[in-house]
């Protein structure tokens, strides 16, 4: 059987020959991000038009092997369930970003084991690398053995690197006031049990921190309880927990309810509807994270909106910023920044006037 020919692949040269300029200045106007060079409204169509006809893509090995860059990013998450959820704004910000900038994203979890980051970083794969949300420590210390520069998002960041992070005490701030406003004294808070190794997310111990500093402040009693992670183990968990707060005395349950996460929140709120508790009129549930289901929830809940779109810009450029900017390790401690995200009170249904 015949082979049909292979089709030639277009290059550089091939659109400089078709619309009449030079290699040169054909490369300068596609270098990333296209539209900063500066040519003639006409020759730039000339150039597109060229582009499109011929189907032309540039050849990223290409690129790499005359600038001595992989144009990639690397993002190491402990799970890819990260990537969905209260963080899927900042990564799909991330993306748009590194691709306008013309650099793609590699997405490493701790799950795939420390093979993929000898070979991502042994070959040095990417330019630089973002960790997001929790990375345990053996990851941590493989991530950062490789000299690759390096940004946090919502990770409290080795010494010496540049983090994007929640602005934790306003949110803890907006729901403590927006409760007290509302008459509630007796406020609890539910947080996922510790990891088995010990370690906590920057959020876990800084909100819990800040609530048990805000309670005893106010002149209030705290009053602090965990479930478990992972779907079946938090079902449990807020099954115990909400007939436990059943079992006290009217006078003592608590009229409102703060959720590290969305996730307990909305699992307490089923649990208390199955037994013919209404929310918010006997008891208000608030949480952190504005992602679905929040908002069609029945009643819907009041969150703080967390990680943004605008985070995940920002975290680009500070990699931008560091890939631009290349300077010798001790320079580049020094400039490190850390960056506090303002975080915005979105008041629902689920909270109303406590209970007299």
């Amino acid at each position: 059987m015949l082979k049909s020919p292979q089709k030639h692949r277009p290059t550089l040269a091939d659109v400089a020959r078709l619309c009449g300029l030079s290699k040169t200045t054909v490369s300068a106007v596609m270098k990333p991000p296209m539209g900063n060079y500066p040519i003639s409204a006409e020759s730039r169509r000339r150039i597109e038009q060229a582009i499109a006809e011929l189907g032309y893509q540039p050849s990223y090995h290409g690129r790499a092997l005359a600038n001595g860059k992989t144009y990639a990013v690397g993002l190491i998450v402990s799970s890819v369930s990260v990537l969905g959820g209260a963080y899927e704004p900042a990564c799909q910000a991330l993306t748009e970003a590194f691709q306008d900038s013309g650099y793609h994203m590699l997405f490493i979890t701790c799950k795939t084991g420390d093979g993929q980051l000898d070979w991502l970083l042994g070959e040095r794969r990417v330019d630089a690398q973002i960790i997001m949300d929790f990375v345990d420590q053996k990851i941590l210390e493989k991530a950062m053995s490789g000299n690759v520069p390096t940004v946090f998002c919502n990770f409290e960041a080795a010494p010496g690197h540049s983090q994007v992070l929640v602005d934790e005490r306003q949110g803890m701030t907006l729901l403590r006031d927006h409760l007290m406003s509302l008459g509630h004294r007796r406020i609890a808070y539910v947080e996922p049990q510790p990891r088995p190794d010990g370690q906590r997310h920057y959020s876990e111990h800084t909100r819990r921190h800040l609530y048990d500093k805000f309670i005893v402040e106010a002149g209030l009693e705290i009053d602090t309880w965990t479930v478990g992670r992972g779907q079946d183990r938090l079902a449990a968990g807020v099954a115990e927990m909400a007939s436990a707060i059943l079992a006290r005395p009217q006078h003592e349950r608590p009229t409102a309810v703060i959720g590290y996460s969305h996730l307990e929140a909305i699992g307490l709120m089923h649990e208390l509807w199955r037994r013919g508790v209404r929310v918010p009129q006997e008891i208000s549930i608030v949480a952190f994270n504005d992602v679905y289901p929040t908002a069609i929830t029945n009643p819907a809940l009041t969150v703080i909106s967390t990680v943004t779109v605008e985070m995940g810009r920002r975290v680009a450029e500070l990699v931008m910023h560091e890939l631009e900017n290349r300077t010798d390790p001790e320079t580049a401690r020094e400039s490190a920044r850390t960056i506090l995200m303002p975080v915005k009170l979105i008041q629902r249904g689920s909270s109303g006037p406590a209970v007299s």
